[in-house]
């Protein structure tokens, strides 16, 4: 595994702990009776992503590369405590076609057949979860 690679790979860890999803994970967004069904979707979709990046990991710890520090989530997330799901949902939805898009872009940067697959996995979770949140949103 090339310098670049690693650097792509731990970066990528990084954003992924503390992406929004992550975040929203952590901070039980309120619900009315009307989409409190959708919680369980996004906390599945939360494991999902967290299982992505510990994919991820367990690749960098294979080839002895020390995974990095996740450090604290952005500040910014702070804003959206305590709102609703309806409130949510567009910022999840332009959280997860920004990731999408980066991803799209470092892929063919990783010179490691396994690192692409593994990253390539992940980007296809995070397309079924945008299709999911449009979903969701879409029956507001």
């Amino acid at each position: 595994m090339d310098a670049r690679t690693q650097t792509i790979l731990q970066d990528l860890v990084r954003k992924e702990g503390r992406s929004l999803l992550q975040y929203v994970g952590e901070s039980f967004p309120w619900t009315t009776a009307k989409n409190h069904d959708a919680l369980p979707v996004l906390f599945q979709m939360v494991k999902e992503e967290q299982d992505g990046a510990a994919a991820i990991v367990r690749l960098l710890m294979k080839r002895k590369v020390r995974p990095p520090y996740l450090g604290a989530y952005p500040m910014s997330y702070t804003t959206i405590n305590y709102i609703s799901l309806d409130h949510l949902l567009p910022y999840l939805v332009d959280f997860e076609k920004r990731r999408i898009a980066e991803l799209e872009r470092e892929l063919p940067l990783l010179d490691d057949v396994e690192a692409r697959a593994t990253v390539l996995s992940l980007l296809d979770t995070k397309r079924r979860h945008l299709q999911n949140l449009s979903e969701i949103q879409a029956r507001g």
